[in-house]
């Protein structure tokens, strides 16, 4: 395996390589860890990186901009740069750079579901200097995804609701989110015809991030004619990732990890592997 950090021209994040020794092209896993732009979820980066990488994937995990007010319109223009960097470094690499997925959790789906909807937004391409072509995923996986803002904060906790106003909708303790704020940070109220097929996974039982925000977008996907899977367990939790941090013993583990074999085989028949 080889291992290593690259930068993305123009962007100060960090991308980590996780790639194989051999020259054969390979398709590609950019993974978005979550943590409401305020951390970046451990168990939601590297042991997501090496489950595909076992299954024959190039990957890359983006650690973008955290913390900062409007984080999410500086992750966004992160994201793009790095799927530029990707393709640009395809032949070194050995990416094949018509088969690169995006996966994200919570406020990584986020990030990722706001690249595949500004993908082709001609203000957000002229913003950037990039061609859609560069940035656009081919698919795009959103696991227990945060999309609706104004969904999300109403029922976010009270000591939640300052920071995640702050990171989110760029808007300071003392000052009220207006609808052009909520509008510009929910990927659901942007989804066009040219969305990526999609992915998504989500619990009923989620108490951080409703499973609205998952059967909302579905039913937009499903407006604009964009082919999607969608799995809902009754009982689980937020975070669950690869279902392996919590303890292989937690009440509704077996449940919610029916996404992954269900993520492998709807990639397969995208890319083959």
């Amino acid at each position: 395996m080889k291992l290593f950090e690259t930068m993305p021209d123009g962007t100060k994040v960090r991308l980590a390589a996780y790639l194989h020794e051999d020259e054969t092209v390979r398709p590609t896993m950019l993974v978005c860890p979550g943590g409401g732009y305020t951390a970046h979820a451990a168990h939601e980066g590297e042991p997501v990186a090496m489950h595909w990488y076992a299954l024959g994937y190039q990957v890359f995990i983006l650690y973008y901009t955290i913390g900062e007010t409007d984080s999410v319109s500086l992750a966004l223009r992160e994201i793009a740069r790095t799927m530029a960097h990707i393709r640009a470094n395809a032949g070194e690499w050995h990416v094949d750079a018509e088969k690169i997925a995006v996966i994200g959790f919570s406020a990584g789906a986020h990030l990722c579901a706001n690249l595949s909807v500004h993908a082709h937004d001609t203000a957000f391409l002229a913003e950037t200097g990039l061609e859609s072509e560069q940035i656009a995923p081919n698919t795009c996986l959103l696991i227990y995804p945060a999309l609706d803002m104004r969904l999300l904060m109403e029922h976010a906790r009270e000591d939640r609701r300052p920071t995640w106003k702050r990171v989110m909708l760029g808007v300071e303790n003392d000052g009220v989110p207006t609808d052009e704020d909520y509008l510009r940070a929910s990927p659901n109220l942007h989804v066009t015809e040219n969305v990526p097929p999609t992915f998504l996974s989500h619990s009923y039982s989620d108490q951080t991030v409703s499973v609205l925000h998952s059967v909302n977008y579905a039913q937009r996907l499903a407006e604009c004619g964009v082919p999607f899977e969608m799995h809902i367990s009754e009982d689980g939790w937020h975070g669950y990732a690869m279902c392996l941090y919590h303890g292989t013993d937690r009440p509704g583990r077996d449940a919610c990890a029916q996404w992954i074999p269900a993520a492998e085989r709807w990639l397969r028949k995208r890319f083959g592997m």
